[in-house]
């Protein structure tokens, strides 16, 4: 399956790359995504404070939007939507992005969707291209039904349901082993490739814990 490149504008002249892999994994579809921020215009300089600080300006336009899944995503602001998802909804895709501005060069900040079978991570690489990545690994299950637990967890429209009386039922919950799509991924699937680079004999090495 081919990967889907896509370059994104961002507040503050900033230009995101984006790129999806798709895959199966033991009979069910898997999806691979990154976001990559590159050293926004904004950092004049390239001291590490010059373009860490010009990534959290860019984050914290209230017109900034990332989802990681159904349940994890950030619209009008880091700050903002922090602020005013606390106590309402997951926000740790918020407080995590915040933890890597703030972390050592190349430290990995890893975590997992509790409701869906999704993993996240965040990497700040100051000397990079692109110093801020975010890289997704989804499964979304075996399609053979819509009424998959697996493929309902991760589909807007079964997030939040009602029966004929009107009354709120239960959210369609998946859990996982927290990394273990990662892992999956890195072990039966290629990297993800580069505008017109064929990746069919770079694979990830197997990860062992």
């Amino acid at each position: 399956m081919a990967t889907y490149h896509k370059c994104r504008p961002f507040p503050n002249h900033v230009i995101v790359r984006y790129r999806a892999q798709p895959g199966v994994i033991h009979q069910s579809f898997y999806l691979h995504e990154e976001w990559g921020f590159p050293r926004p215009p904004r950092a004049r300089d390239r001291t590490d404070g010059s373009i860490r600080q010009a990534l959290f300006h860019c984050l914290d336009d209230r017109q900034s939007y990332i989802k990681v899944c159904i349940h994890l995503w950030m619209m009008e602001g880091l700050t903002r939507s922090r602020f005013v998802g606390r106590g309402v909804r997951d926000t740790r895709l918020e407080e995590n992005l915040a933890r890597a501005l703030d972390s050592v060069s190349g430290q990995c900040i890893n975590f997992s969707c509790s409701r869906c079978q999704t993993d996240c991570e965040i990497r700040m690489m100051d000397s990079h291209i692109f110093p801020l990545t975010i890289r997704i690994w989804k499964n979304f299950g075996r399609g053979e039904s819509p009424g998959d637990p697996v493929w309902m967890a991760q589909h807007p429209s079964y997030l939040k349901r009602r029966s004929f009386t009107g009354a709120t039922e239960l959210y369609h919950y998946q859990a996982h082993r927290p990394g273990s799509i990662q892992k999956e991924w890195s072990q039966h699937m290629p990297l993800l490739e580069r505008p017109g680079r064929s990746t069919a004999s770079k694979t990830r090495p197997s990860v062992e814990k």
